[in-house]
């Protein structure tokens, strides 16, 4: 079987009786549908692939000629299947951390672009900028398991950006409840109950000032501080350079 492309694994795979379906109807049926390679490795097709290389059948390929690959592997995975705004998150992430520290061409054909920013997988996705910002905490803890738990449906992004938030020892035991069935929710108000340094992630509100990201910690303030807050951030903004807003906006895109 050839190498998965990179950009094929911002979807997650296929698994259990989807997958098993998936098999079967290749051994009925035949591969119906090609796979796709892109740069000499899989593009789109990686479950069918492997139900071919499960059924010992060398499957049919083509050539991905287009100049979008991750906008192509977006849309034909978002028809095909069914994902929670929460997987769709993590998808979001992965395209916001596709090639990053190195030009987006290398992966891409458009010239001059740069990693997909936040807010932009978040709009091709249909979700939140938050929803992708706490996605990319989750793949940033470099837990598999817990990235694994949101992928299959078994905690959101939400309760997994709070748990990759916990220290190490109570990660590692939330991560392991989860994975054996236990309710999200109960488990991290337990852990975090007994777990002293523990940090609280804080209720974020998002607004946008000129394309740029401000979020504000609902728990600290009242409507009247967050409206003087906003007017003053705004005209931070305003006085800006444009180099220097431009800075800004790279900064929070990266750190968000």
């Amino acid at each position: 079987m050839k190498t998965i492309h990179e950009i094929a694994n911002i979807f997650p795979y296929m698994l259990g009786d989807d997958f098993e379906g998936l098999v079967e109807d290749i051994r009925v049926n035949g591969l119906r549908v090609p796979i796709t390679l892109y740069e000499d490795k899989i593009l789109d097709g990686r479950s069918r692939a492997k139900a071919c290389q499960r059924l010992g059948i060398e499957p049919a390929t083509v050539d991905y000629d287009g100049d979008d690959p991750v906008g192509y592997v977006v849309s034909l995975n978002l028809k095909r299947r069914q994902l929670t705004e929460s997987q769709r998150g993590m998808v979001a992430a992965r395209i916001a951390q596709l090639g990053e520290g190195r030009p987006w061409s290398k992966i891409t054909p458009p010239i001059g672009a740069v990693t997909p920013s936040v807010g932009q997988a978040a709009k091709a996705l249909n979700i939140g900028s938050m929803t992708v910002t706490r996605a990319k905490r989750v793949l940033r803890s470099g837990n598999e398991r817990l990235v694994k738990a949101v992928d299959e449906g078994k905690a959101s992004v939400n309760a997994a950006s709070k748990i990759a938030a916990l220290p190490e020892p109570a990660r590692k035991q939330a991560v392991e409840r989860i994975a054996a069935g236990e309710k999200p929710a109960k488990v991290i108000s337990e852990v975090q109950n007994k777990s002293v340094d523990a940090p609280k992630e804080p209720t974020l509100r998002r607004r946008t000032i000129d394309d740029l990201t401000i979020e504000v910690d609902e728990s600290e303030i009242t409507e009247k501080y967050e409206s003087r807050y906003l007017r003053e951030a705004k005209a931070l903004v305003d006085r800006m350079g444009k180099k220097d807003r431009k800075i800004l906006k790279e900064y929070l895109e990266r750190t968000l």
